[in-house]
């Protein structure tokens, strides 16, 4: 996984080298269904699978897409753009 210049999130360690899939393949019985579906919407987060809002400027026609949070207390990525 390749990282640009900037913060490291929860969400890249999870991500890196199928950390969060090994992890849960190993101690799935050990883990509460409540961390597992926060985790779940963390790697999703600032994806289009958890919805977007798309604007667009009335002058010049470019169209911006934003994606939401997850809003997730674990997640670190509330504050990277």
């Amino acid at each position: 996984m390749e990282l640009a210049p900037g913060k490291i999130t929860i969400k890249h360690i999870l991500q890196d080298s199928n950390n969060w899939e090994r992890f849960y393949s190993k101690h799935k019985q050990r883990i509460r269904d409540s961390v597992v579906e926060n985790i779940n919407k963390l790697l999703l987060c600032r994806t289009q699978e958890l919805g977007f809002h798309k604007y667009q400027c009335p002058h010049c026609g470019e169209t911006v897409v934003v994606p939401h949070s997850c809003k997730s207390r674990i997640c670190s990525c509330l504050s990277v753009s």
